[in-house]
């Protein structure tokens, strides 16, 4: 009997052990499992003479990126690396919307490509402030979202569609839009998310793309009349509309009204001499050279006090009145559009004012060098990171974390050239080079 009970004892036992092991343990779901690392990097002739598949490699030398492949869209259908990529691993090609996409989706590749967006590239380089910008705030800052439309008559579709994922969902989603689409000088997320839309099953591609149509020209900028009479009655009856679309042309007239004040004001001032530093003197900047440039081109620097608060009017109040009213944000519109748009035209005309006295009294102008501005308050890394591409992207689209990244305290590497296997992991070589040559 008392064997029995020994015996019973060390059973029970072992059950409670074990069940404390199984809580115990962390869960093993893709969401909590270690990230993947990333393989030795491999030299050019390993590639060439290995006998693996490009899929057989990648699993072990860039995991993240074969992961989200195979349960990818593509991946589920069976669309191999070298569909899109090519098998030339001595120039291997970016899979960009002609080279790759058309031969699987030419009508909307077509519609791409007939978009600003697959224009987009030309048109930065063509822009004074981009040529005037160091290497590298042009590859970090502007080339960054400009590249969509990268090459001649070309493009990137996967800037949307997320490579190597490419679920229509993902560009769909707003996210997709954010990465671009904001900031102080085109703020059409910020607009949205403090609209009513952003409550609503309504994004940026069900008001702005009809029908899944890639070519958003005609539905970007401004709804065609068309497209507002088919898409928004599925919400709001004509009269809502009518009142909507009449504030917001109001509103965007307004603004026009005041700029055109401010440009009568500093074309006067340009007229009789009274900028500094005066438009003829300055270092010419393509394409209007010498001249007086007020708007489009209008650079950042090396401009008058008057044309600075012109540049603020045109380039950030204007564009978040413009936003606010169409996307239905009447106090962005008001707030950060109309009313310092006002102030920003008293401030302008008491600059010139200031300028004329100086003139009548022959003061000679010359240039100073005022205090730095404060640093912007916040812990630096967390502030710079959400603002970067990493940073809003969204949790289920594989986004890092902190210690993806950087080693528990971690925040600089000896060298630029240690970042290539951590960045490897998600990026293909090209910008991995681009990124640790800025580091340089």
């Amino acid at each position: 009997m008392r064997d029995r009970s020994h015996f019973l004892k060390l059973y029970w036992t072992l059950i409670v052990f074990c069940l404390t092991a199984m809580c115990a343990a962390p869960p093993t779901s893709a969401a909590t499992a270690a990230p993947a690392v990333s393989g030795p990097p491999m030299d050019r002739n390993e590639i060439i003479n290995s006998t693996e598949s490009c899929e057989e490699c990648h699993a072990k030398v860039t995991p993240r990126i074969y992961q989200e492949h195979i349960e990818g869209e593509h991946g589920r259908i069976g669309v191999v690396c070298a569909d899109c990529h090519g098998t030339d691993h001595r120039a291997m090609a970016t899979a960009t919307a002609r080279f790759a996409c058309e031969q699987c989706h030419p009508d909307e590749t077509q519609q791409f490509l007939a978009s600003d967006h697959s224009k987009s590239w030309e048109h930065m380089q063509a822009s004074a402030r981009y040529g005037r910008q160091p290497a590298a705030v042009q590859r970090q800052g502007c080339e960054a979202c400009h590249r969509i439309g990268i090459g001649a008559d070309d493009g990137r579709c996967d800037f949307c569609h997320t490579k190597h994922g490419f679920a229509r969902k993902d560009a769909a989603a707003p996210a997709s839009c954010y990465t671009c689409h904001m900031g102080p000088d085109h703020p059409q997320m910020e607009a949205y998310r403090t609209s009513g839309h952003h409550f609503t099953p309504a994004t940026c591609a069900s008001c702005h793309m009809p029908a899944g149509n890639h070519n958003v020209n005609g539905n970007l900028n401004r709804l065609s009349s068309d497209y507002i009479e088919a898409e928004c009655r599925k919400c709001h009856d004509d009269a809502f509309n009518r009142q909507w679309l009449q504030g917001a042309a109001m509103l965007e007239e307004q603004g026009r009204l005041l700029l055109a004040a401010g440009r009568r004001i500093i074309t006067a001032l340009n007229d009789t001499g009274r900028l500094y530093p005066d438009p003829r003197r300055r270092e010419p900047a393509l394409p209007e050279g010498s001249a007086l440039v007020l708007g489009e081109h209008q650079l950042y620097e090396d401009t008058s006090q008057a044309e600075k608060l012109y540049f603020e009017m045109h380039k950030y109040l204007q564009v978040h009145l413009v936003q606010g009213a169409y996307h239905q944000d009447f106090k962005m519109a008001a707030y950060e559009g109309l009313l310092p748009l006002r102030r920003y035209l008293e401030e302008l005309q008491g600059e010139a004012l200031l300028l004329q006295e100086l003139a009548m009294e022959k003061v000679q102008l010359t240039p100073l060098k005022g205090p730095a501005a404060p640093a912007e308050s916040g812990d630096l890394f967390q502030l710079t990171y959400d603002s970067s591409f990493h940073g809003v992207l969204a949790g289920d689209r594989k986004k890092p974390t902190c210690e993806t990244c950087h080693a528990e305290g971690e925040y600089r590497k000896a060298e630029a050239a240690a970042w290539a296997p951590v960045c490897g992991a998600c990026h293909v070589t090209a910008q991995v080079d681009l990124f640790t040559r800025d580091l340089n």
